[in-house]
């Protein structure tokens, strides 16, 4: 570790290299992995318990890294991500309720809790559209319209995550 920080070089090429474990059991680089601390993400991938996060066996020994800032873990959803969760929201709200193992139909309870699992994703998925999205969306406009204003000096919004 000794060598590697303060060495940004290093730091950057890091990012890139898969050798984190996700839940889903893909190998990805850090900067294709979504933040585990961050809840407002983990909400987004409750229903299905998937998503692009470190196994939780895999992020308890790489936390310490992340703390340190050594593993640069995503902050926010890509735009592709975005989509496929409220696709996912959609099929999930449109599936008939699963019948029981023994082929009787589910109880009233368990597509009850389904629903609300289901209500639960979707307003965190409303919540960060409005928060993160349109911040970001306003970002771009006002870079926009200090460029037509002709102010070349203006900082441009942060690319999108890969």
């Amino acid at each position: 570790e000794m060598e590697v920080v303060g060495n940004e070089k290093c730091l950057e090429e890091l990012q890139h290299v898969p050798f984190i474990t996700t839940v889903s059991g893909k190998m990805l680089p850090p900067i294709s992995i979504l933040d585990p601390r961050k809840d407002e993400l983990q909400r987004l991938y409750a229903l299905d318990n998937d998503g692009p996060f470190p196994a939780p066996e895999v992020f308890a020994v790489l936390q310490p890294l992340a703390q340190r800032g050594l593993l640069r873990f995503r902050q926010e959803l890509s735009l592709e991500e975005l989509t496929e969760r409220i696709s996912f929201l959609h099929r999930c709200s449109k599936a008939p309720a699963q019948p029981k193992e023994d082929g009787q139909p589910s109880s009233v309870t368990s597509e009850r809790t389904s629903w609300e699992k289901i209500r639960a994703c979707a307003e965190s998925l409303l919540n960060y559209t409005a928060v993160s999205v349109t911040a970001k969306c306003q970002e771009a406009y006002e870079h926009a319209a200090a460029m037509a204003r002709g102010e070349s000096d203006a900082i441009a919004p942060p690319p999108p995550p890969p």
